[in-house]
């Protein structure tokens, strides 16, 4: 029997994030509703439920499931993004290269309300390997990256292209 925890390669790192998740990925799913939204890709509540989310001492902490890790610190990240009127967390990288070069946002779910309650002086997430045990080991604070956190009023992702932030 094939091994169920093999990874699945794609071409770039960001096409292999999203072929591992996409089991996760709800716009996949026949009974998904058709949006306008043709660059954000939404995490289920169980697939939003794999990452943590934790604030301290002035730091957002975004933690990633150790499985998944690498492939996330891999990828193109742009930014994280709250998104005015919206419950979620968005994750913003970029795909493709040349003039199919575009940005996606990946929404992960997170409660409007827990989201609000975030300092609104944190500019900066964290993303750190977490594992079964959330975020705790000083291990994962060292491996991490650094994200932008920007509040925006709208999907500039759908939008935009090859931009800098």
């Amino acid at each position: 029997m094939a091994n169920q925890s093999a990874a699945i390669e794609g071409k770039t790192p960001e096409e292999t994030l999203l072929l591992n998740i996409g089991h996760e990925i709800m716009n996949f799913r026949g009974n998904f509703p058709k949006t306008s939204l043709k660059h954000t890709f939404v995490l289920s509540p169980y697939g939003s439920g794999m990452f943590g989310l934790m604030p301290r001492n002035g730091q957002l902490y975004f933690g990633i499931p150790q499985r998944f890790y690498e492939k996330f610190k891999s990828s193109k990240w742009m930014y994280a993004a709250r998104v005015k009127g919206q419950a979620g967390l968005f994750l913003v990288m970029s795909i493709g290269a040349g003039n199919a070069q575009h940005d996606i946002g990946l929404r992960i779910f997170v409660r409007s309300l827990r989201l609000a309650a975030l300092d609104e002086t944190i500019k900066t997430l964290r993303a750190v390997p977490m594992d079964k045990t959330g975020i705790t080991r000083e291990s994962d604070v060292l491996q991490g990256f650094n994200l932008k956190l920007r509040q925006l009023d709208n999907f500039e992702w759908e939008e935009k292209r090859n931009t800098d932030y």
